[in-house]
C-alpha cells in the first residue's frame, strides 16, 4: 500500500493494542507535555508515527473504539471528533506534537546522507524485485526500521522509479546479448499465437488469466 497520512477507518484490534497501547513513561510525557484538551490528539500523534513512520495530516475517521481505548490510558473523557478535526487544521499543532513524538520515539529527519544509504539499499534489492510497487515498500520499510521519517510519497516514487526502469533496462541488454534475435523473434511468435486447436486466445492472454 502506498502512504497514508490519515487515519485508516479499519484500524484492527491488533493495531491498536500494538501502537496505541503506551508506555508508563510515554504517558507520564504526554502529561507533563501537553494540557487536558490537547492530550489525547497528541497521543493519537504518537501512536499513529510508530504506526506509519509518518505524521498524522488530519482526522477524517476516528474510529471509536481507538477513542476510547486512547483515553482510557489518559484517564480522560473522550471528545468529539469535531473538536479533534479542529486541532488537525493548524499546521504548526501539529509540527509540534511531530516533533515531540519524533524526539519521543528516537526518530529522526531524513538527511542527504540518509538519501544515498536508501539509493544503495536499492541498489542491492532491485535486481531481485519483480514490480516497482514491491521496491517501494522496500524502500519505506528500510526508512521506517531505521526511525527516519517518511518522506512524500513522490519523492519514493521518483527514486524507486529511476532504479526499477535502470534495472529493466539493464536485464533487456543483457537479454539481447545472450539469446539471439531469432530465438527471441520465434518466442514471441508463440506467445502471441492461438493456444490450442480452437485459437479462442492467445499463449499470452492464457498465461495473463
Amino acid at each position: 500500500q502506498g502512504l497514508t497520512r490519515h487515519l485508516p477507518p479499519d484500524l484492527s484490534d491488533y493495531q491498536i493494542q500494538a501502537f496505541f497501547t503506551f508506555s508508563a513513561g510515554d504517558l507520564a510525557a504526554l502529561r507533563e507535555s501537553y494540557k487536558p484538551s490537547t492530550r489525547i490528539a497528541a497521543a493519537i500523534q504518537l501512536g499513529f508515527l510508530k504506526l506509519s513512520g509518518t505524521k498524522l495530516d488530519s482526522i477524517n475517521m476516528l474510529p471509536r473504539n481507538l477513542l476510547k481505548h486512547v483515553s482510557d490510558q489518559l484517564e480522560l473523557p473522550a471528545p468529539a471528533i469535531a473538536s479533534l478535526k479542529r486541532l488537525y487544521k493548524g499546521e504548526r499543532t501539529k509540527m509540534r506534537q511531530l516533533a515531540w513524538a519524533m524526539d519521543r520515539l528516537g526518530g529522526q529527519k531524513p538527511t542527504l546522507d540518509a538519501d544515498r544509504q536508501l539509493a544503495g539499499y536499492l541498489d542491492q534489492v532491485v535486481g531481485s524485485t519483480v514490480s516497482k510497487h514491491e521496491l517501494l515498500d522496500k524502500a519505506r520499510r528500510w526508512s521506517y526500521d531505521r526511525k527516519y521519517l517518511l518522506r512524500a510519497e513522490s519523492a519514493y516514487e521518483r527514486v524507486c522509479g529511476n532504479k526499477f526502469a535502470a534495472s529493466e533496462q539493464a536485464l533487456f541488454k543483457e537479454v539481447d546479448r545472450l539469446i539471439p534475435k531469432e530465438k527471441r523473434d520465434a518466442w514471441l511468435r508463440t506467445l502471441l499465437g492461438p493456444r490450442g486447436s480452437e485459437g479462442r486466445a492467445s499463449v499470452l492472454e492464457w498465461l495473463k488469466k
